[in-house]
């Protein structure tokens, strides 16, 4: 909204399917003062009115079911965050195709010995200053690797995400004593819940819990990594999930 303001468009709704705005408190109120549009939570565009080469207006449909059509004559689509991933894809590095990023261990090792991946690479919607710690992270990988090179293994385990959670990175444990960048693991989900517990298993036994405030689609959460230690590498794989979790 901001960016087509500059350019000169009036913007008269913008619309999402989810139940609520994604936008930080501070930021919602004041786009609200400023721009005074407003956003269509829970709604659903049906179609584009118009002729060929002309928009007049957007069909749109509200949870209760009521359809509107609001006379528009620009339509901006947005897609869902992505992983800068182009260079990770071409070179061949194992994907994770939740997260759209490579699969990287907690010391932000690729499946490709002598390649490591950060920031915004391994993940979308990570901020710059936490993108420039996992620059410290991967020298800190790279320094060591080089000291000993053959003591590296890319086996280990696995972390699985049950639903709403959508991915979780870094999402593979090969060295219990390397945390993940920043100490915390990157959670990302498809559903708002409130003050919600994290759960982390490895098998049968629950490694961790934890109560965060609320989980936001659209944003990065964090889930620390004091669990790390009591993980078996030659154990299953972890999974990650919400406790109780119902639809």
């Amino acid at each position: 909204a901001m960016t087509l303001d500059h350019a000169g468009v009036d913007v008269v709704a913008m619309v999402t399917d989810l139940p609520r705005q994604q936008s930080y408190v501070a930021i919602r109120a004041g786009a609200a003062m400023v721009y005074r549009f407003p956003v269509l939570v829970g709604a659903t565009v049906l179609r584009i009115v118009g002729q060929v080469g002309q928009v007049e207006g957007v069909e749109v449909v509200h949870p209760g079911g009521t359809v509107e059509v609001i006379a528009c004559d620009t339509v901006v689509f947005t897609g869902d965050w992505i992983a800068d991933n182009e260079l990770a894809r071409a070179g061949g590095l194992r994907m994770d195709l939740a997260s759209t990023g490579p699969v990287v261990d907690t010391g932000l090792r690729t499946s490709t010995p002598g390649v490591y991946a950060a920031g915004n690479v391994v993940h979308p919607v990570l901020t710059a200053d936490a993108a420039a710690l996992d620059g410290r992270a991967v020298a800190d990988s790279v320094v060591a690797d080089l000291r000993a090179p053959a003591s590296r293994s890319h086996q280990g385990v696995r972390l699985l995400v049950e639903r709403p959670l959508r991915w979780i990175a870094p999402g593979l444990v090969v060295d219990l004593g390397v945390p993940p960048p920043r100490g915390a693991f990157v959670l990302w989900t498809s559903e708002f819940r409130t003050a919600p517990r994290i759960e982390v298993h490895q098998g049968d036994r629950l490694l961790y819990g934890v109560r965060l405030r609320q989980l936001v689609p659209g944003r990065a959460h964090d889930l620390g990594a004091s669990w790390l230690p009591r993980v078996v590498l030659d154990g299953p794989d972890l999974t990650v999930s919400v406790a109780n979790y119902q639809a």
